[in-house]
């Protein structure tokens, strides 16, 4: 199992991006976990490692093809945009002074 941080630096290498990770710690006080994500309102995927368990299906390339495969999908039909800032991002951002606001 991947943590967070670790699928973040996978799907930013893909995406050909800097991994610019920062630990919230003391600077965001009040915000709750679910607060962070910006897909918040879109369906996520669970671990799947019950249904590798309880079936057959085993996935046919490792994670990173997939992740490349997916990611030269979706930017082929134009449907990767600008990132999505949560609200907690965005305080977060500004009061370490990344991102204007």
């Amino acid at each position: 199992m991947l943590t967070l941080a670790q699928l973040s630096t996978r799907l930013a290498k893909v995406a050909g991006l800097i991994d610019t990770q920062v630990s919230s710690g003391e600077y965001a006080p009040g915000f709750t976990v679910r607060d962070w994500f910006p897909f918040r309102d879109y369906p996520c995927l669970a671990d799947p490692t019950r249904l590798i368990k309880d079936t057959t299906w085993r996935p046919q390339e490792n994670l990173d093809a997939r992740f490349r495969k997916t990611y030269h999908t979706l930017s082929s039909a134009g449907l990767i945009s600008e990132p999505r800032v949560s609200k907690a991002e965005r305080f977060l951002l500004d009061r370490l002074r990344v991102l204007p606001i």
